[in-house]
Formats: C-alpha cells, sequence, structure tokens
C-alpha cells in the first residue's frame, strides 16, 4: 500500500469530518434574532432599520453634466485628465497629472475648493490611493437633506478596472457649508444612510460583507458596521451607551428573505 497515498486519504476523510462538525455547529447556533420578508417590507430592510434610524431625512436626486478633458504626449499617453461634473449648484473637478517620471497627482476640487486628503478629505474608511483610481459617475446623485443640514452623495467606481476591482464603489459624501468630505469605499453592497438619533446628524451603514457565499458554511454572509458624521464633518463610530459600535453578523441559508442574526449591536429587534 503506497503510504503516502493513504496517509492523505486519512487527512482528507479527517478534515472532511471535520469540515462538517463545524458546518453543524455553526448552523445549529440559535439565532439571537431573525429577520423576515414578507408585506411590511424586506428582510434587509428590517434588519438595516435596527441598526439605524432611516428615517428623519430625505434624498433629492440631482442631474450633472459630465465633461473630461484629456492632454496626451507624443506617446498617445495621457499627462493631463480632467473629469467636470457641473449642474447650477455644484462643480466639481477631479484633476489627474502625470510627469516625465510617470509620477501621477491628483486632486480634487468642489466648486472651487480643493478638498485635501486628510484635511478636507476623511480617508478614515477608505484606502488613501482612491483619488488615483476614482472615476465619478453622474447617475444616483443625491441631496441628502437632515433638518437644517445638506449632503452631497456622489457616487465614482475604478478607473480602467483590470478585473479584480470592478465590484468596488466609492461613495462620496460632501458637507457644502463645512466643505468637508468623506470617501467610502464598498464591494459589491450600497451604503445605506440614515440618523444619528444621539445628535440627529447624518449615520451610515458601512457594509463588510453583502450576499458573499461562505463555502466553508455554505450559506450567505451579511455584516455591517455604523458610523456617523459629528457637526464638524467628522468620522465616528456609531455606539450606543457602553460605547459599543451599532452592528451586525447575519446570514442567510438560501436567499434574501430570512436573515438569521448571530451577533450584533441593535437599537432595536423590534
Amino acid at each position: 500500500m503506497d503510504t503516502a497515498k493513504g496517509g492523505y486519504q486519512y487527512d482528507r476523510i479527517h478534515d472532511s469530518l471535520r469540515i462538517k462538525q463545524e458546518q453543524d455547529s455553526f448552523h445549529a447556533m440559535k439565532p439571537i434574532a431573525t429577520f423576515y420578508s414578507d408585506k411590511a417590507g424586506l428582510a434587509f430592510d428590517k434588519l438595516v432599520a435596527a441598526v439605524i434610524d432611516t428615517t428623519g431625512l430625505t434624498k433629492t436626486p440631482v442631474a450633472f453634466s459630465d465633461t473630461s478633458i484629456i492632454t496626451y504626449n507624443k506617446d498617445r499617453t495621457p499627462v493631463y485628465e480632467c473629469q467636470i461634473l457641473r449642474n447650477q449648484q455644484f462643480v466639481i473637478k477631479l484633476i489627474k497629472t502625470t510627469t516625465t517620471d510617470n509620477i501621477t497627482t491628483s486632486h480634487l476640487y468642489i466648486n472651487g475648493r480643493e478638498q485635501r486628503q486628510g484635511i478636507e478629505i476623511d480617508t478614515s474608511l477608505s484606502n488613501e490611493d482612491h483619488l488615483f483610481r476614482l472615476t465619478f459617475t453622474p447617475n444616483n446623485c443625491q441631496i441628502i437633506t437632515l433638518g437644517s443640514n445638506r449632503y452631497l452623495l456622489l457616487n465614482g467606481f475604478i478607473e480602467k478596472c483590470n478585473g479584480r476591482g470592478c465590484g468596488v464603489r466609492y461613495y462620496i459624501v460632501h458637507n457644502p457649508t463645512l466643505h468637508k468630505t468623506i470617501i467610502l469605499e464598498q464591494l459589491r453592497s450600497e451604503v445605506v444612510f440614515g440618523r444619528n438619533t444621539h445628535e440627529n446628524t447624518l449615520a451610515f451603514l458601512r457594509m463588510t460583507s453583502r450576499l458573499t457565499y461562505d463555502h466553508q458554511f455554505q450559506c450567505f454572509l451579511f455584516s455591517g458596521e455604523a458610523f456617523y458624521l459629528d457637526y464638524h464633518g467628522n468620522t465616528h463610530p456609531y455606539n450606543n451607551n457602553l460605547h459599543q459600535q451599532y452592528g451586525f453578523t447575519a446570514y442567510s441559508k438560501e436567499s434574501e428573505d430570512t436573515l438569521l442574526l448571530t451577533n450584533g449591536n441593535l437599537r432595536s429587534t423590534q
């Protein structure tokens, strides 16, 4: 008997049994709460509403014209690129320049004011190189109104995607009063906006996974974390009175019609 083959066969059987035991243990856990889709709403929307208050704000679609200006060198390589989104209220310019040493710099201007990384732009929840990869899309832009505060919501994607980042979406939230911006990066999911009920400021749910299939546990995973913007435009984890961040981890066996909550810190499970 080939001992190497026999040893491999034994390990494979052992690993299969271990994986099966882990699957059984995972699905045997009693969920903290279960959310169902029915006439009152979708299971996912009910779960989100248990984390952040999605009422009290309004979203108004806004349209932009989209213009691109590109300058090439003698080798037909872009050395200057400027994308301009424009309407009666806002002018957004994203400028990228490339030197002869192939060094690219990017600058974002909103209504003539530069949004600098780490100063006007909060990059705490996204990669710092987003301006180099970002291209705006004029579609699905909105004005979010919460009380007397207004926020401009823009959308973007990865420029010249090579196939690895095509599912990445960017959400750019700009406060025109404070002239501050935050860029949120999501993979195949949307940012859900709501209200911080403690301070009546803008809150949002950043999804860390959405309909992500887990091959080990053979289910779809859902998880998210809540944050909010304070009166100065700074980002903070959205916590309860015990300083625990609102968020959740849930899964579904087949579809989004039934979500089982395995871990979470919710405002309400109703």
